[in-house]
């Protein structure tokens, strides 16, 4: 069982624990909450907790103290078998609400200022601090970053729920190079030429060298080839929106097509829904 970490101590915090039977009555919340999550036996694990009481009563403490907990015996590798492989990071998501999302954010940070003894705070502060992220595929970046990375990771719900992207016409371009690839003969080269007719003008209309970026344009490239290339494994079936990509592309390339620029706009829209995907 992960036990709770003892390099903080929720009573050292001053400015919110008034009666030390309150940093005593959080402490064991902690054990509680680490007890059912990650007991030995599997018949006495809870997967789902709700943690509820009064405003001030120190319930966000009391989580950041288990999500300290699971990543400081990560990291010391005191790992559970059914946590090995995971990415040894925690992610908070908040309701739509700003307000909240920056309370998050504050809020670790305090912990540790406030919590941790001090021999172990400067440390802590490295690796136990918040990183907010406001797109979906920004997300699953910072989630698979290695290193020294911040391992606390906040977002809002509204992500999860079509929320925008960043660099929508370099990711378009990326993943389409990738799925010329992924299809192959199912989409011959004469084709993709005939496709690209109908792209911005700004791409190239050959279709080796459309996907082709600069170093700049790399650097905001969230996802190298091979893990676009494995995602698209992952989602492509048959029915699947890659599958109806495919039959869109193919229509557009007939011969005699018109109209190439208005009906590649579909496209467009239909490679955004991939990439979320």
């Amino acid at each position: 069982m992960i036990e709770r970490s003892q390099q903080f101590d929720l009573g050292l915090d001053h400015t919110r624990i008034k009666d030390v039977r309150d940093a005593d009555r959080q402490s064991a919340t902690v054990d509680t909450l680490l007890e059912r999550f990650f007991h030995d036996q599997d018949g006495h694990r809870w997967d789902l907790h709700i943690l509820a009481d009064e405003v001030g009563m120190g319930k966000t403490f009391v989580g950041l103290g288990v999500a300290y907990s699971l990543l400081h015996s990560m990291r010391t590798h005191q790992i559970q078998d059914d946590l090995k492989g995971c990415y040894q990071k925690v992610l908070i998501v908040t309701p739509n609400n700003s307000s909240l999302f920056a309370k998050w954010r504050r809020e670790v940070g305090e912990f540790v200022k406030r919590c941790m003894k001090p021999e172990f705070r400067d440390e802590a502060a490295k690796w136990f601090s918040p990183s907010a992220v406001d797109r979906l595929d920004d997300l699953v970046a910072e989630l698979r970053q290695r290193g020294r990375a911040s391992r606390v990771i906040i977002a809002s719900m509204r992500i999860f729920d079509g929320g925008r992207l960043r660099n929508y016409e370099l990711k378009r371009r990326h993943l389409l190079g990738v799925l010329f690839r992924y299809w192959g003969n199912r989409f011959r080269k004469d084709l993709r030429e005939t496709l690209l007719k109908g792209a911005p003008a700004d791409w190239s209309a050959s279709a080796e060298q459309f996907d082709v970026f600069t170093e700049k344009e790399q650097q905001s490239l969230i996802f190298s080839n091979a893990e676009l290339l494995t995602a698209i494994r992952q989602v492509d079936r048959p029915g699947s929106l890659c599958d109806s990509l495919l039959e869109l592309c193919r229509q557009i390339a007939q011969p005699y097509v018109r109209g190439r620029e208005v009906l590649f706009a579909k496209v467009e829209t239909q490679l955004n829904q991939v990439y979320r995907e």
